[in-house]
């Protein structure tokens, strides 16, 4: 190969690299619970190391950090002192793991996996595995690019075999994909003279360590993609409800959502819980009470809540246990799920609707009747103002300097 092709192949190389870092950007930039303008710090970290290749040769014997700073995220998420109390004791590395799973102390994990002992890190990696935080994919999925090699000497060659194993493992989980690339082939020898092909495709678990990095990015970006919805706000009192319950805390405030949601996406009757966010919190919200707004976010699901046993919180009413029919007709008891809180609409951006701009429940009304004006009179067609295409409807409305909407009927 020339010099001139040796240098395109790397300038290549480099742009490929910069496209998948810029595409796993955007979903560390949504993916972070202590939220999006800080997380970017995260995100331009994330960038730089994705573009390092790391050989063997620079790697030595040991591990890589994930090259991510993450410690403006344990301060917002207030997990910094979760992270500086775990243990340099290798004595101890299981234990404090074990503290941090079962308080759901996701960043400080991540950050554990940027130790220097490659036990703590094997432990971290096991604690994301069973927490299965969609959070902490970005933070897994450098990790396992900056240990994208293979080390030398016995020991080491398994404890990293194990470690590349384990966060694999733990996308996979999450993600619920099959992570392994296809179109991998291995030549071995069970018997002397007769060599026999093992592929990725027929034998998965013989390549546990490889992933399909563009894979995961591309999970993490359908996973953490921006939504816009437009409604109206309603502050909303404390109520024993399971609503409420689930809003947490005294008055919440509600989006009363134009378009028509998914029955697993609603968390309030009229449509969503608005969650505050570092960009927008609680103070803002209040100021857009009563006003309909355009709202940019992400939906959030919500988490089993176990009350601690010395607990006096009102909680919705859960049975003990429920009956239910077996597969040969015998009663089978089972014990119910705990309820889930803390769902809705986390918002990252918030700003008032225009004024013309109708609702969709304006636009049905039109359709049913009201401010109906079908096509042939000519004060339809001589309306003034802004038009609007609805998307699910065949019509087109245009709104007057009276405020009424007048609908110009279209024939399919």
């Amino acid at each position: 190969m020339s010099f001139s092709e040796r240098i395109g192949c790397r300038f290549i190389r480099r742009i490929s690299a910069f496209v998948a870092a810029l595409m796993l950007t955007t979903a560390l930039l949504a993916a972070t619970n202590a939220d999006d303008i800080d997380s970017l710090r995260a995100a331009r970290q994330a960038i730089a190391s994705e573009a390092v290749k790391m050989s063997p040769a620079k790697a030595g014997f040991g591990q890589q950090a994930t090259g991510l700073d993450l410690s403006r995220l344990l301060e917002l998420s207030g997990q910094r002192e979760d992270y500086e109390a775990f243990t340099d004791d290798h004595r101890y590395f299981q234990r404090d793991v074990k503290s941090l799973v079962e308080r759901r102390r996701t960043w400080a994990l991540c950050a554990v996996l940027d130790h220097e002992n490659v036990d703590a890190k094997i432990y971290a990696a096991r604690g994301l595995l069973e927490l299965a935080d969609p959070a902490s994919v970005p933070v897994l999925l450098a990790a396992s690019k900056r240990n994208n090699y293979f080390v030398c000497g016995s020991e080491g060659a398994t404890l990293h075999s194990i470690y590349r194993g384990t966060l694999k493992s733990a996308m996979e989980k999450i993600t619920g994909l099959k992570l392994t690339p296809g179109g991998l082939r291995v030549t071995t020898y069970p018997e002397p003279g007769r060599p026999k092909v093992i592929r990725s495709e027929d034998c998965p678990a013989y390549f546990a360590e490889e992933i399909d990095f563009a894979k995961v990015a591309k999970w993490l970006q359908s996973k953490f993609r921006l939504t816009t919805l437009r409604g109206k706000v309603i502050e909303k009192p404390w109520t024993k409800s399971i609503e409420s319950w689930n809003a947490g805390g005294s008055e919440y405030y509600v989006l009363a959502v134009d378009d028509v949601l998914p029955a697993d996406l609603r968390s309030a009757k009229e449509g969503v819980v608005l969650r505050p966010s570092t960009v927008v919190p609680f103070d803002v919200l209040s100021k857009f009470k009563g006003k309909r707004v355009v709202v940019k976010g992400r939906f959030v699901e919500g988490k089993p809540y176990v009350p601690p046993a010395d607990s006096f919180m009102q909680m919705p009413v859960v049975p003990d246990v429920i009956i239910l029919e077996g597969p040969d007709g015998a009663p089978v008891i089972e014990k119910p799920d705990p309820p889930l809180r803390d769902s809705g609409f986390k918002v990252l951006k918030i700003s008032q609707a225009e004024a013309s701009e109708p609702s969709q429940a304006e636009v049905i009304a039109a359709v049913k009747g009201q401010f109906l004006l079908k096509e042939g009179p000519s004060g339809a067609k001589k309306t003034s103002g802004r038009d609007y295409q609805i998307p699910f409807f065949s019509e087109k409305f245009a709104e007057t300097k009276s405020g009424k909407l007048l609908c110009h009927v279209r024939r399919r």
